[in-house]
């Protein structure tokens, strides 16, 4: 789906001064006044020693916190210890026994469909639920979803109802022990398609009597068909990566409104170095992968935004790979070829080219990675101590309201200690916390948004579903100001969408600035603005998400719609639930 913004903004019966699409000077928009902000900077930390082992006890005095390399000084500090309430706390800021429960818990499980036996898959599930049982509490917050080659799946929704979370991870097992597409069998099929196809050539040619330079021309045909082969499913393998990091990414956001600890357990597979890279290795062809191809297939810029949405979030990743090495059964052949089906040599290249983007991942945001189906059930086992037993640290900054990264490490001042943390922290703008909203109304009800404003939505037309909408915002409900001969104020449109098959699209917004002559104000709070844009979006499209915020007060508004599945594709209003 593409944003339409046909600029349309109008005041019935009211003749003012409006923002349009025509560009213009435009007076600035005035504020409500200077104020000192402070932020507070919260920081779990996880401290074992050489063994592994929990450690407990430690105070403030203990730890130092580096923001960007300076020193930070500690205004908040709590140890949470399992099966206790929070033990006593050092210094200002800090809760005493007695003064409240341990944090609210917020999980989504993310599970991309991988092929195990079912008695592994089903102890994975069962390590799964376990946790969930360890560690989501009345009033905490879980969600299941699944993802298959572009097709995003909702289990269950974000809920405490532990039989419901049950119910949606026994689908899982279910879907896992089945079987998949095998992408290895099917490249390793059409190159040795290729390479029977080059040997009986040569062979004819050679009966024939032709020239070695013929048949050298031939050979180097025939690798040159190998290697485009390899190019075009890696290319598809990076396309499908990056929509799929778009909506593990939208997935996070919907954990924003959530207060407390918030943990993805990312069970994926080919979130690569390099996008695709086993179809080089599949068809042969590795040498290929160098220069122009490898500096496109590179996912450095699209990994990176998976532990910088994390860390804008406060979102601990613990990525998992499920099916380790050991899931293809088809080595190569005494006589030297490629069964259908995978090798050992070709797991071992995924390995190399997906662990270190796991281990990044989880060393970035405070989690930790699993790779094989033994190291995930020993990981899941463990996952609860990392809710239970912890260090929050705290720090106080001075909001600078853009999506920048700003560098942390914690340090113990005793050298036999280890300690996990998340490495950075962002601040959002208030343009990205817009869009958290809007993206998070997709997976749940936002209770924070109150401002007022209607949608109407028109008949679709055409065959990519140009789909008119229009939104009317009270202008009593808006926040204006004194500017000189007018009152001023603004408003932002947000949309975004989200879908079975394409997953969760990016959020986009229009700004639309006004200024209101004195004399028209007490008529203007009687009436509301319109703003109309068109939506192209296709049948695949499901809920589609609309926000509106007031650019002074920054209260917003967000409403959800549901494309009907009839031929009309009609919207309608989600039901809050």
């Amino acid at each position: 789906m593409r944003w339409w913004c046909r600029g349309t903004l109008a005041v019935l019966s009211l003749s003012l001064v409006a923002a349009s699409d025509k560009p213009k000077p435009q007076m600035p928009l005035p504020t409500l006044g200077e104020t000192i902000e402070v932020s507070i900077v919260n920081v779990d930390v996880f401290v074992t020693d050489k063994a592994g082992k929990r450690v407990q006890g430690l105070t403030r005095n203990d730890f130092e916190v580096l923001e960007n390399g300076v020193k930070q000084p500690l205004t908040n500090f709590a140890e949470y210890a399992a099966e206790t309430a929070p033990l006593p706390l050092a210094g200002e800021g800090g809760r005493r026994p007695g003064e409240g429960d341990t944090q609210k818990r917020t999980m989504v499980v993310f599970v991309e469909r991988f092929r195990l036996p079912g008695v592994k898959a089903a102890a994975i599930v069962g390590s799964m639920k376990k946790l969930l049982h360890d560690t989501i509490r009345p009033g905490d917050a879980a969600t299941v979803v699944t993802w298959y080659r572009g097709h995003l799946e909702t289990l269950q929704a974000y809920t405490d109802d532990l039989g419901a979370l049950d119910r949606a991870l026994d689908a899982i097992q279910v879907q896992n022990t089945g079987a998949t597409h095998d992408e290895y069998g099917e490249a390793r099929a059409t190159a040795q398609d290729v390479e029977d196809f080059e040997l009986e050539a040569q062979d004819f040619a050679q009966e024939a009597g032709a020239a070695d330079a013929t048949i050298a021309v031939m050979q180097q045909g025939a690798e040159e068909m190998k290697g485009m082969a390899g190019r075009t499913d890696a290319l598809r393998a990076r396309a499908d990566l990056e929509l799929k990091v778009r909506t593990i990414n939208a997935v996070m956001r919907s954990m924003a409104g959530f207060d407390g600890k918030r943990v993805l357990l990312l069970a994926a597979h080919r979130l690569s170095k390099i996008a695709g890279a086993e179809f080089y290795w599949a068809n042969g062809v590795v040498e290929n992968l160098d220069g122009i191809d490898r500096m496109e297939l590179d996912t450095s810029s699209t990994i990176r935004s998976l532990h910088e949405t994390a860390n804008a979030n406060g979102v601990a990743i613990y990525p998992l790979f499920p099916e380790g090495l050991g899931s293809s059964s088809a080595p190569v052949t005494s006589a030297g070829r490629f069964q259908p089906g995978g090798s050992s040599a070709f797991e071992y290249f995924i390995q190399d080219n997906e662990v270190p983007v796991l281990k990044e991942l989880a060393a970035r945001t405070g989690g930790k990675p699993a790779w094989g189906s033994n190291e995930t059930v020993d990981l899941l086992n463990s996952v609860r101590d990392d809710f239970e037993t912890y260090y929050s640290l705290a720090y106080r900054t001075t909001p600078r309201s853009k999506d920048k990264a700003r560098a942390v490490e914690v340090r113990l001042k005793d050298p036999r200690l280890l300690v996990r943390s998340r490495r950075e922290v962002i601040e959002k703008s208030d343009v990205t916390r817009m869009e958290d909203h809007v993206l998070a109304s997709l997976f749940r009800t936002d209770a924070g948004a109150t401002l007022p404003f209607s949608v109407k939505v028109g008949t679709p037309r055409g065959k990519k579903l140009r789909i008119p909408v229009t939104i009317r915002v009270p202008i009593s409900a808006l926040t204006i100001l004194p500017n000189g001969p007018n009152q001023s104020g603004g408003f932002a449109v947000y949309v975004a969408w989200g879908s079975k098959i394409g997953g969760i699209s990016e959020a986009t917004h229009e700004r639309q600035l006004f200024h209101i002559p004195n004399d028209d104000v007490a008529r203007a709070k009687k009436s509301f603005f319109t703003y109309d844009f068109e939506i192209a979006a296709d049948r695949r499209t499901e809920r589609i998400s609309v926000g509106v915020v007031d650019e002074v007060s920054r209260e917003y508004g967000v409403r959800v719609y549901r494309m009907h599945p009839d031929a009309q594709a009609v919207m309608q209003p989600v039901k809050r639930q």
